[in-house]
């Protein structure tokens, strides 16, 4: 196995052949340990998380240092810089925000349905996660930001063919590959310094970002700390909404008991978020999405010293790769983890649900709950407005782009309401 691009179906296929087992690959032409077994991922990822780093350099070459990428007392001041923001935003406004964007993705998602195109593009998923994004963190419009959501995809990409080659040595880089993506970043890096002028509020997280960029030397970079907003608060949850319409779409029956609940709580006397966050069947829904399609499919990190796995002997710079899609589709999670039951429960201690998702451990998201104030808000206007077909049958086809995505787009077709 040597091509990024296949990675995510090599994870389905590992994940339904070697259930819960941690197995050992050479990938682009380095040793790699594909982490499936939840005790070996807990380990990674929280008990004996200081043995392992992010390992993300290649990312960090393509979109900048970070708060996603980095390690250590870099990662830590991102991390104090962000967490108030991120935990403390306004859910009334988000939701709002997310069901004028949302209808407003209806629209143009029906409109290339009855043009008669066969799958939803990821395109109108990023534009719309990235709209709410920008307007609750930033106080500003996409359209105003002057980004192109495309693009930032596109570094994305770049970043993603390399990421499991090690930091120890060079990447082979493909000359016209390279050329283009400096082209793209160039002109993403030249659309982000739009966030350095104009008016901002006292005490708003783009003024803290501004503060810091302004003193020198600090390693912190304006642009670089904006792309990440785009990139881990847009990218995400449009991939889990573009899934969540797949999964809508397969299963009929679900999508119209999910309609009867959007129907009783549109037609309520009251619609906010508060009474949203307890329409339990859209919650259990998105578990599912989560679970089974997980946005991202994998977490990577680096040991830092020796260590065992699953039997397996790590040793210092060893490279490791704890499958999201193996743990959560792991026998130990429930009866069927294949199966999109929304009244099935975790199975007993070893409830992992879609907790895997975001990570656990020090380096949990930290954008989870503005990321579910979305899905379900989105989610609850999509069954508003639509009605989700499949215009094919075939099985998926996994695109690994640091997000799951399916390739050329969900074969979706959007019909209004």
């Amino acid at each position: 196995m040597s091509e990024a691009s296949d990675f995510c179906t090599l994870l389905y296929r590992l994940a339904q052949e070697r259930s819960g087992e941690d197995v050992a690959l050479v990938m682009s032409g380095y040793p790699v340990l594909i982490v499936q077994d939840i005790d070996s991922a807990q380990r990674v990822l929280r008990t004996n998380a200081g043995n392992y780093a992010k390992n993300m350099l290649r990312y960090t070459q393509a979109l900048g240092p970070s708060r996603i990428t980095e390690n250590g007392e870099a990662w830590q001041i991102r991390q104090r810089l962000s967490q108030a923001y991120l935990a403390k935003f306004d859910r009334q406004g988000t939701f709002e925000r997310c069901i004028r964007h949302g209808a407003a993705t209806i629209e143009k998602l029906s409109a290339r349905s009855d043009a008669g195109e066969p799958t939803l593009p990821d395109d109108l998923f990023r534009e719309m996660a990235a709209g709410v994004m920008v307007e609750t963190f930033f106080g500003r419009t996409l359209e105003e930001s002057g980004v192109d959501v495309a693009d930032i995809a596109r570094m994305i990409a770049f970043g993603s063919e390399y990421a499991f080659m090690p930091d120890q040595g060079p990447a082979a880089l493909d000359p016209d590959r390279l050329r283009s993506f400096l082209e793209v970043r160039a002109k993403v890096l030249a659309s982000l310094a739009s966030f350095r002028t104009g008016d901002v509020e006292e005490g708003s997280l783009l003024s803290r970002i501004r503060e810091l960029s302004a003193v020198p030397d600090n390693g912190f970079v304006l642009e670089h700390e904006v792309t990440l907003f785009f990139a881990a608060g847009a990218e995400t949850t449009a991939a889990s909404m573009g899934w969540a319409c797949y999964l809508l779409a397969r299963n009929p029956e679900l999508q119209e008991r999910l309609g009867r609940a959007a129907d009783r709580f549109w037609n309520g006397s009251v619609t906010n978020w508060e009474q949203l966050s307890d329409v339990s069947d859209f919650e259990r829904f998105l578990d599912a999405v989560l679970r089974i399609f997980p946005a991202a499919p994998m977490v990577g990190r680096k040991a830092l010293g020796d260590d065992t796995l699953g039997g397996h002997q790590i040793r210092r710079d060893d490279q490791v790769l704890v499958s999201i899609v193996g743990v959560q589709h792991g026998a130990q999670s429930r009866s069927d983890p294949w199966a999109v039951d929304i009244d099935a429960t975790d199975a007993g201690a070893a409830n992992v649900g879609h907790s895997f998702t975001f990570s656990v451990g020090p380096r949990v998201c930290a954008g989870a709950r503005f990321a579910v104030i979305e899905m379900m808000s989105f989610l609850a206007v999509f069954l508003r407005d639509a009605r989700f077909e499949l215009t094919s049958t075939a099985p998926p086809r996994f695109r690994w782009q640091s997000q799951l995505l399916h390739e050329g787009g969900q074969p979706v077709k959007v019909v209004r309401r």
